[in-house]
């Protein structure tokens, strides 16, 4: 076996968004970055672990000694304490605030599972979960982990892997400018010669106006609040459900009153503990909502309370645009960068690697890998 070697391969999530999970050997470590569900005709759907089995990149799926989580979504987390809770060698990263979200988002989806044989999620978080800092450096054998703020909702994260003289950078999601909650991105250097990222709209040219679908949400609630009818906003993933409660607070809705469910507010009051400024004096439990004046609910149920209100779904995306995706590569400037969670567009009209090439100050190849493949770093000059 090669001491140095770097392999890759994409478990979920590779040309497609759901169960984001990809494995990383370095030298004789073996890594999950991510490990996520998917959803397809409302069913949940794990990441194929036992592929590293059957290409004999693994023996036994307890060599996998470290899981990098990098935030809250179901996507990226939404299966690792199954994976936990069946094998007993790997410690999970994540931040601090991750850690209270992915509780929070878990125990809400199995609860609406009602699944008997779901994993104790407060035990395996308590057991298994160490939370780490942002610019922490972690040394792991072989190679040293540091963790870097990588926007798109509090607590997430980017994992920078230094080993055999080399930077590989996870990115998960990220973004590259400030949000309604975070600060933006933290990119850790230069030099990188590996990065794996999540690009949503990396295939997608015509994605170019940020934040277009949840400015749309905010115009249909104004619209209804305006016409002197409430509204009620169903938020499946808890972190969008706060997310869009900031955006309301800052539009022409803000006069209104919100109010959130239990699960939402509990989220809210979860961030405060963490030191992560809470909503305004406009912002109530749902408990104390008296029904006397047009109001805003956000809640985490798809089905509204009693009474009459215009349901608009809290469905859009915090993932940067296609313009900002190629500005993050560039910035970074990697030898390679293995683009995931990248569905193709409906029609070929380019992708970022079209546009990367054609700058001469960027070295970067771009690679779309595709799930069920193997890649070895070597093959790129790393």
């Amino acid at each position: 076996m090669n001491k140095n070697e770097m392999k890759f391969a994409a478990l979920g999530g590779g040309q497609s968004v759901g169960a984001s999970c990809y494995y990383l050997k370095l030298g004789a470590s073996h890594i999950l970055l991510d490990c996520g569900v998917g959803i397809n005709q409302g069913m949940y759907y794990a990441p194929d672990l036992h592929f590293l089995m059957r290409e004999g990149l693994v023996e036994s799926l307890n060599q996998i000694s470290r899981v990098y989580i990098s935030h809250a979504h179901l996507d990226h987390m939404g299966h690792v304490f199954n994976y936990a809770a069946e094998f007993l060698t790997p410690t999970i990263y994540m931040t601090e605030v991750t850690r209270e979200l992915t509780g929070l988002q878990l125990k809400k989806t199995v609860k609406a599972s009602r699944n008997r044989r779901s994993p104790d999620i407060e035990y395996l978080s308590e057991k298994r979960v160490s939370c780490v800092s942002f610019r922490q450096e972690l040394p792991c054998g072989d190679y040293t982990a540091s963790f870097w703020e990588a926007g798109h909702i509090p607590g997430a994260m980017m994992t920078l892997f230094n080993f055999d003289n080399r930077r590989i950078l996870y990115t998960g999601d990220y973004s590259l400018n400030p949000t309604s909650w975070t600060s933006g991105c933290q990119l850790p250097g230069e030099n990188i010669d590996v990065l794996i990222m999540c690009g949503l709209h990396a295939r997608h040219p015509f994605v170019l106006q940020k934040n277009k679908d949840i400015d749309g949400i905010i115009r249909k609630i104004y619209n209804s609040l305006r016409i002197n009818q409430s509204v009620y906003c169903a938020a499946f993933q808890l972190s969008k459900g706060i997310e869009l409660m900031r955006r309301i607070e800052t539009s022409r809705c803000k006069d209104f009153p919100i109010y959130l469910d239990d699960r939402i507010y509990e989220v809210v009051k979860s961030m405060e503990r963490l030191n992560i400024p809470g909503p305004g004096q406009n912002v109530l439990p749902l408990s104390l909502n008296k029904r006397d004046s047009v109001h805003i609910i956000i809640g985490a149920s798809p089905y509204p309370p009693p009474g009459r209100y215009r349901v608009v779904p809290a469905d859009f995306t915090l993932h940067d645009n296609f313009n900002e995706t190629i500005s993050f590569i560039e910035k970074v400037n990697p030898k390679v960068a293995f683009i995931v969670h990248s569905p193709p567009a409906r029609y070929d009209k380019g992708t970022v690697a079209d546009v990367i090439e054609k700058n001469p100050d960027c070295q970067t190849v771009c690679v779309f890998p595709e799930t069920g493949r193997v890649y070895n770093f070597e093959n790129f000059s790393v």
